[in-house]
């Protein structure tokens, strides 16, 4: 998980797909963190990282679908579509329908990695830490 490039499922990266170019955004990644302090009954200065997930998906796969009921539970992950990232602060994916986003806190992004390694819908995928 070195955010330099793409990953696809099977741990190369993936030159097909082209890189976000601008991604973090203080605003939206302070907005996001507030969500997982607050939702963990913390404050939000004490809220940890915010690793963002930027995946690419097959065709026609609903993105929703790409991480169970109790992943997003136990993780408070967010799957946001680019319009949805957009309202909260996030920029520069364009408006390519099979991209989403998922935003989690980084002690949990391993396990979002992983659901997304294992998923046929997910064509590559590239984390980014918000700071």
């Amino acid at each position: 998980m070195d955010g330099g490039g793409w990953t696809r499922r099977t741990g190369r990266r993936a030159d097909l797909v082209p890189a976000v170019t601008s991604f973090t955004s203080q605003q939206a990644g302070s907005c996001i963190a507030r969500r997982f302090a607050l939702a963990s009954g913390g404050r939000a200065r004490d809220a940890l990282g915010v690793i963002v997930f930027t995946v690419k998906v097959h065709p026609g796969t609903d993105p929703q679908t790409l991480l169970s009921d109790e992943i997003k539970k136990e993780t408070m992950a967010q799957v946001m579509t680019p319009q949805e990232a957009e309202a909260v602060g996030f920029s520069g994916f364009g408006e390519d329908p099979n991209l989403c986003l998922i935003a989690v806190a980084d002690r949990d992004a391993r396990w979002i990695e992983k659901a997304l390694e294992r998923s046929p819908a997910v064509y590559g995928y590239q984390p980014h830490k918000v700071d």
